[in-house]
């Protein structure tokens, strides 16, 4: 007889002892590393691709939409004599710092066209300034959305309506709401009036630059949730997509 799994913390607990076993893998590599004599010629970056929601906004053990839980990932670095142990950066970086880093720290050029900024150093405590005052981020897979996200705040702007219910525009307080879980766009209209010029702002002039008129994410269809509509009328579900 088949069975279902309803308790979302046993689920969890796998999703811990995953990342249990990537801890110890990085403490073999660092331990190889430390047993070869080359500590203090090898920087190590530890990242990940993206986040997971575990129950989280109504998704389920997947990693899709454009809370902190997803876009949010680790970044640690160690190099031996060079970056001091146990320094928390504060400001906001991206992905693609990492390459200009890594040729900091190698010592090689910085090609004139590379995206992004060296964090070596902010890494090494050279300083403490840095990072980015705000992030934009997208995703057209199961959601279409985009994202501009301060230190306190975070506007979500939805291309086409969600499968999980959501509003067209949702801001939340990073500060006071951590979690995102209270939508402030409606009461805090003038906020997400502003940060919703700004985003769109960026996206015409990255559009410019690239000579496209349209923003891609209104003219093309989701990808990976596409045969939702077929899976809801299969199940005689409602359609939870709204405005």
């Amino acid at each position: 007889k088949l069975g279902k799994i309803t308790d979302a913390d046993y689920i969890s607990s796998l999703y811990d002892a995953e990342i249990r076993r990537v801890d110890d893998g990085v403490a073999e590599i660092i331990e190889a590393v430390d047993a070869l004599g080359l500590a203090e010629d090898t920087l190590i970056v530890l990242t990940g691709d993206h986040g997971e929601s575990l129950t989280s906004h109504d998704i389920y053990f997947d990693h899709h939409g454009l809370y902190d839980d997803v876009i949010h990932v680790p970044l640690i670095m160690r190099m031996k004599g060079k970056i001091p142990a146990g320094v928390r950066v504060k400001p906001m970086v991206q992905h693609l710092d990492i390459a200009p880093t890594m040729l900091e720290a190698s010592g090689a050029k910085l090609p004139p066209h590379l995206e992004g900024q060296s964090l070596w150093p902010l890494a090494t405590g050279v300083t403490a300034e840095g990072g980015y005052d705000k992030i934009i981020c997208c995703e057209n897979t199961w959601q279409s959305k985009w994202s501009l996200r301060t230190e306190t705040m975070k506007l979500i702007l939805s291309r086409q309506p969600d499968y999980h219910g959501m509003p067209r525009r949702e801001l939340y307080n990073l500060v006071d709401d951590p979690e995102e879980l209270i939508n402030i766009a409606e009461s805090h209209s003038e906020i997400a009036d502003a940060m919703e010029a700004e985003l769109e702002a960026w996206i015409t002039e990255r559009l410019a630059k690239l000579d496209r008129t349209e923003d891609p994410l209104k003219t093309q269809a989701i990808t990976l949730g596409r045969r939702w509509p077929e899976y809801l009328k299969r199940a005689n579900l409602p359609d939870p997509r709204k405005y």
